[in-house]
Protein backbone atom coordinates (compact mmCIF):
# COMPACT_ATOMS: atom_id res chain seq x y z
CA UNK A 1 0.00 0.00 0.00
CA UNK A 2 1.61 3.27 -0.99
CA UNK A 3 1.05 6.43 1.09
CA UNK A 4 0.86 10.02 0.58
CA UNK A 5 4.32 12.02 0.81
CA UNK A 6 3.37 14.67 3.57
CA UNK A 7 5.67 17.99 3.01
CA UNK A 8 4.99 20.87 5.30
CA UNK A 9 6.40 24.62 4.42
CA UNK A 10 6.82 27.21 7.02
CA UNK A 11 7.40 30.93 6.76
CA UNK A 12 6.21 33.88 8.62
CA UNK A 13 5.23 35.83 5.49
CA UNK A 14 1.96 33.74 3.71
CA UNK A 15 3.23 34.95 0.32
CA UNK A 16 6.48 33.66 0.61
CA UNK A 17 5.06 30.52 2.13
CA UNK A 18 2.82 29.84 -1.23
CA UNK A 19 5.27 30.89 -3.53
CA UNK A 20 7.90 27.87 -1.86
CA UNK A 21 4.72 25.34 -1.65
CA UNK A 22 3.62 26.36 -5.56
CA UNK A 23 7.27 25.23 -6.81
CA UNK A 24 7.66 22.04 -4.49
CA UNK A 25 4.22 21.26 -6.36
CA UNK A 26 5.60 22.06 -9.43
CA UNK A 27 8.28 19.33 -8.92
CA UNK A 28 6.47 16.68 -7.21
CA UNK A 29 3.50 17.23 -10.65
CA UNK A 30 6.10 15.24 -12.17
CA UNK A 31 6.92 12.32 -9.90
CA UNK A 32 4.32 9.05 -9.22
CA UNK A 33 4.52 9.58 -5.81
CA UNK A 34 1.86 11.05 -4.28
CA UNK A 35 2.15 13.75 -1.96
CA UNK A 36 0.32 16.68 -0.07
CA UNK A 37 1.90 20.11 0.95
CA UNK A 38 0.68 21.90 3.97
CA UNK A 39 1.21 25.30 4.80
CA UNK A 40 2.42 26.92 8.19
CA UNK A 41 2.79 30.71 9.27
CA UNK A 42 3.94 29.99 12.86
CA UNK A 43 6.43 27.68 13.85
CA UNK A 44 4.31 26.66 16.95
CA UNK A 45 1.83 25.79 15.01
CA UNK A 46 4.04 23.37 13.25
CA UNK A 47 5.48 22.12 15.85
CA UNK A 48 1.78 20.81 17.37
CA UNK A 49 1.63 18.96 13.84
CA UNK A 50 5.13 17.72 13.47
CA UNK A 51 4.50 14.09 13.82
CA UNK A 52 2.19 14.33 10.26
CA UNK A 53 5.36 15.29 7.88
CA UNK A 54 8.27 13.27 6.33
CA UNK A 55 9.92 16.90 5.72
CA UNK A 56 9.62 20.46 6.51
CA UNK A 57 10.97 23.15 5.05
CA UNK A 58 11.81 25.83 7.37
CA UNK A 59 12.57 29.52 7.28
CA UNK A 60 14.82 30.62 9.93
CA UNK A 61 14.19 34.22 10.91
CA UNK A 62 10.44 33.73 12.55
CA UNK A 63 9.12 35.79 15.58
CA UNK A 64 8.64 33.66 18.99
CA UNK A 65 10.44 30.82 17.54
CA UNK A 66 13.07 31.26 15.00
CA UNK A 67 13.96 28.13 12.93
CA UNK A 68 16.55 26.51 14.51
CA UNK A 69 14.23 26.28 17.92
CA UNK A 70 10.99 25.11 15.67
CA UNK A 71 13.78 22.15 14.15
CA UNK A 72 15.10 21.02 17.48
CA UNK A 73 11.47 20.74 18.55
CA UNK A 74 10.28 18.98 15.51
CA UNK A 75 13.17 16.06 16.32
CA UNK A 76 12.04 15.56 19.27
CA UNK A 77 8.67 14.44 18.16
CA UNK A 78 9.50 12.73 14.61
CA UNK A 79 13.07 12.19 14.97
CA UNK A 80 13.02 10.84 11.24
CA UNK A 81 11.53 14.52 9.58
CA UNK A 82 13.56 15.79 6.69
CA UNK A 83 14.73 19.60 7.67
CA UNK A 84 15.33 21.78 4.75
CA UNK A 85 16.30 25.25 5.15
CA UNK A 86 14.47 27.83 2.93
CA UNK A 87 15.81 30.90 4.12
CA UNK A 88 17.82 33.99 2.95
CA UNK A 89 19.35 34.51 6.45
CA UNK A 90 22.63 32.99 5.38
CA UNK A 91 24.52 34.35 8.64
CA UNK A 92 22.39 31.94 10.29
CA UNK A 93 23.23 28.63 8.31
CA UNK A 94 26.07 27.81 10.59
CA UNK A 95 23.44 26.79 13.68
CA UNK A 96 21.73 24.46 11.24
CA UNK A 97 23.76 21.62 12.44
CA UNK A 98 21.95 21.36 15.30
CA UNK A 99 18.57 20.33 13.53
CA UNK A 100 20.08 18.08 10.90
CA UNK A 101 19.67 20.13 7.99
CA UNK A 102 18.82 17.75 5.04
CA UNK A 103 19.58 20.48 2.20
CA UNK A 104 19.77 24.96 2.71
CA UNK A 105 17.74 26.85 0.06
CA UNK A 106 18.43 30.53 -0.20
CA UNK A 107 15.83 33.08 -0.80
CA UNK A 108 15.31 34.13 -3.53
CA UNK A 109 14.06 30.57 -4.62
CA UNK A 110 15.37 29.15 -7.58
CA UNK A 111 14.07 26.19 -9.45
CA UNK A 112 17.54 24.37 -9.65
CA UNK A 113 17.77 24.30 -5.58
CA UNK A 114 14.21 23.56 -4.57
CA UNK A 115 14.76 20.01 -7.40
CA UNK A 116 17.89 19.49 -5.66
CA UNK A 117 15.77 19.67 -2.20
CA UNK A 118 13.29 18.07 -3.40
CA UNK A 119 15.29 15.15 -4.71
CA UNK A 120 17.36 14.36 -1.60
CA UNK A 121 13.76 14.17 0.56
CA UNK A 122 13.03 11.67 -1.84
CA UNK A 123 16.04 9.46 -1.62
CA UNK A 124 15.01 9.83 2.20
CA UNK A 125 11.66 8.23 1.96
CA UNK A 126 12.35 4.82 2.29
CA UNK A 127 10.30 2.76 4.18
CA UNK A 128 7.25 4.48 2.61
CA UNK A 129 5.16 1.30 2.13
CA UNK A 130 2.84 -0.22 4.38
CA UNK A 131 2.70 -3.54 5.94
CA UNK A 132 -0.38 -5.71 6.61
CA UNK A 133 -0.76 -7.01 10.37
CA UNK A 134 -2.27 -8.23 13.37
CA UNK A 135 -3.44 -7.02 16.68
CA UNK A 136 -5.76 -9.30 18.66
CA UNK A 137 -6.55 -10.59 15.28
CA UNK A 138 -7.80 -7.72 13.79
CA UNK A 139 -5.99 -6.38 10.56
CA UNK A 140 -4.01 -2.92 10.74
CA UNK A 141 -1.66 -1.26 8.34
CA UNK A 142 1.95 -0.49 9.47
CA UNK A 143 4.38 2.20 7.85
CA UNK A 144 7.28 0.14 7.53
CA UNK A 145 9.48 2.78 8.84
CA UNK A 146 7.52 3.05 12.26
CA UNK A 147 8.59 -1.00 12.49
CA UNK A 148 11.51 -0.69 15.24
CA UNK A 149 12.53 -4.75 15.03
CA UNK A 150 10.72 -7.94 13.70
CA UNK A 151 11.69 -11.12 16.26
CA UNK A 152 11.17 -14.71 14.42
CA UNK A 153 9.18 -17.50 16.49
CA UNK A 154 7.75 -20.81 15.48
CA UNK A 155 5.94 -20.04 12.30
CA UNK A 156 5.21 -16.68 13.09
CA UNK A 157 6.52 -13.24 13.41
CA UNK A 158 6.48 -10.48 16.19
CA UNK A 159 6.83 -6.92 14.97
CA UNK A 160 7.30 -4.01 17.35
CA UNK A 161 6.11 -0.49 16.66
CA UNK A 162 5.55 2.76 18.69
CA UNK A 163 5.40 0.56 21.78
CA UNK A 164 3.32 -1.81 20.28
CA UNK A 165 3.78 -6.12 19.32
CA UNK A 166 1.82 -6.72 16.16
CA UNK A 167 1.84 -10.56 14.70
CA UNK A 168 2.24 -11.94 11.28
CA UNK A 169 1.95 -15.86 10.12
CA UNK A 170 4.74 -15.59 8.57
CA UNK A 171 8.15 -16.78 8.85
CA UNK A 172 11.53 -13.83 8.77
CA UNK A 173 12.30 -14.93 5.63
CA UNK A 174 8.89 -14.67 4.26
CA UNK A 175 8.64 -11.31 6.12
CA UNK A 176 11.71 -10.21 4.70
CA UNK A 177 10.44 -10.58 1.22
CA UNK A 178 7.78 -8.07 2.14
CA UNK A 179 10.17 -5.42 3.69
CA UNK A 180 12.01 -2.08 1.49
CA UNK A 181 15.35 -3.90 2.01
CA UNK A 182 16.79 -0.19 2.04
CA UNK A 183 16.41 -0.06 5.54
CA UNK A 184 16.39 -3.00 7.21
CA UNK A 185 18.73 -5.55 7.80
CA UNK A 186 19.02 -9.34 9.42
CA UNK A 187 21.29 -9.23 12.17
CA UNK A 188 20.46 -12.54 13.52
CA UNK A 189 18.35 -15.79 12.72
CA UNK A 190 15.80 -14.40 14.92
CA UNK A 191 15.81 -10.34 14.22
CA UNK A 192 15.49 -8.00 11.57
CA UNK A 193 16.28 -4.02 12.72
CA UNK A 194 15.24 -1.04 10.94
CA UNK A 195 18.17 0.71 10.40
CA UNK A 196 16.27 4.26 10.69
CA UNK A 197 15.62 3.52 14.63
CA UNK A 198 19.62 1.72 15.17
CA UNK A 199 20.61 4.40 18.34
CA UNK A 200 23.85 2.50 18.51
CA UNK A 201 26.37 -0.62 17.78
CA UNK A 202 29.36 -2.63 18.69
CA UNK A 203 30.47 -5.79 17.56
CA UNK A 204 28.17 -7.79 19.81
CA UNK A 205 24.70 -6.25 19.79
CA UNK A 206 22.73 -3.18 18.14
CA UNK A 207 20.79 -1.51 20.56
CA UNK A 208 17.30 0.51 20.10
CA UNK A 209 16.41 2.32 22.69
CA UNK A 210 16.78 -0.08 25.50
CA UNK A 211 16.69 -2.81 23.96
CA UNK A 212 19.93 -4.66 23.19
CA UNK A 213 20.13 -7.04 19.84
CA UNK A 214 22.31 -9.39 19.51
CA UNK A 215 24.10 -9.68 16.34
CA UNK A 216 25.19 -13.25 15.18
CA UNK A 217 28.55 -13.08 14.19
CA UNK A 218 28.93 -14.02 10.81
CA UNK A 219 26.31 -11.22 10.00
CA UNK A 220 28.88 -8.13 12.13
CA UNK A 221 30.99 -6.76 8.71
CA UNK A 222 28.02 -6.80 6.71
CA UNK A 223 25.67 -5.11 9.00
CA UNK A 224 28.52 -2.58 10.05
CA UNK A 225 28.53 -1.77 5.69
CA UNK A 226 24.84 -1.78 5.31
CA UNK A 227 24.60 0.71 8.25
CA UNK A 228 27.18 2.83 7.00
CA UNK A 229 25.27 3.13 3.71
CA UNK A 230 22.29 3.55 4.97
CA UNK A 231 23.64 6.43 6.76
CA UNK A 232 24.91 8.10 3.80
CA UNK A 233 22.37 7.50 1.57
CA UNK A 234 19.19 8.23 3.93
CA UNK A 235 19.51 10.02 6.91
Amino acid sequence: MQDVLRIAVCDDEKPVVEQLAGKLEAVFAGQSLPYETVQFTSGGELVERAEEFEAVFLDLDMPELNGVEVGKRILKKNRNCAIVVASGREDWFKNTYKIQTLRFISKPFLDSEVMDAVEAVLRRSVGREKLEVFCYRRSCWLRQREIRYIKAYDGYVEILADGIWYRRDLSLGEIWELLDQRCFFQIHRKYIVNLFWIDDYDKKSAFIGNEKLTISKRRRLDFEMAYRKFDAEYR
